[in-house]
């Protein structure tokens, strides 16, 4: 089952209809992803490219001269995992036999009713920002920029637990909402301020200071960023669900 691949579109040619579709396909994707379903692969491809450049005299090319230009390519494609077609622990303690394909309509019938709510306009304030949010951590995981993610996971964390108060101290009130909405325990819960903490103060040092990645440890930034935005999303959707 592991062998079955599938490819996120980019740069189509801009037109509204297709623009829709693809928001479909990458909403699809994103939540097969926090499902446990899909895992995200990458890869980079180097090559060189030559560019003329051209040398004039007098309003005349006098010459021709060529240039090779190192670009890179980063090629991310879906890994579909066998979760995706097996029986859940429940069903297997249970003793259930479905086929893979009842497997794969059990286990996106969450994903089909997340659709269906959108279809029928059931696009309530939460929800919509938990679909916009969708689209930041889907935007965060294919950047090839670390410092750019880690913006993009920090507003999709504040798109959902940020407040509308203008006076709120954002790196206090988002680490501490984090805790509350995904912390476990009291331990869980004060390592989520801890990681949460460091990870926005980052991301304002990156916005107002003009920073950028540096070492091992604003990799821990960029790999909180990217835990914590995943369990954000999967509480949330666990929520909608529920609606």
């Amino acid at each position: 089952m592991g062998n079955f691949k599938g490819y996120i579109p980019h740069n189509f040619i801009q037109d509204p209809f297709i623009d829709n579709i693809i928001s479909q396909i990458e909403t699809f994707t994103t939540l097969l992803e926090i499902a446990g379903y899909v895992e995200f692969q990458f890869y980079e491809s180097m090559y060189y490219q030559p560019l003329p450049l051209y040398i004039y005299k007098e309003n005349n090319c006098d010459n021709v001269a060529h240039l090779e230009h190192q670009l890179s390519d980063r090629l991310i494609s879906l890994k579909l995992k066998d979760d995706l077609f097996a029986n859940s622990h429940l069903l297997s303690l249970l003793g259930s036999n479905l086929s893979p394909v009842d497997n794969l309509k059990r286990n996106l019938s969450n994903i089909i009713k997340y659709f269906n709510l959108l279809e029928d306009n059931a696009m309530s304030n939460n929800l919509n920002k938990f679909n916009l949010s969708l689209r930041w951590y889907l935007s965060g995981i294919v950047a090839q920029n670390r410092t750019v993610a880690l913006i993009h996971f920090c507003i999709l964390i504040e798109s959902i637990l940020g407040s509308n108060r203008a006076d709120a101290n954002k790196g206090i009130e988002i680490p501490e909402r984090a805790a509350l909405f995904v912390g476990q325990n009291f331990e869980d819960r004060k390592s989520i301020i801890e990681a949460l903490s460091k990870v926005l103060n980052k991301r304002n040092k990156i916005i107002h200071n003009g920073d950028i990645f540096r070492g091992r440890q604003d990799i821990k930034y960029y790999l909180d960023a990217i835990f914590y935005s995943r369990k954000i999303l999967q509480k949330g959707f666990e929520i909608i669900m529920k609606m």
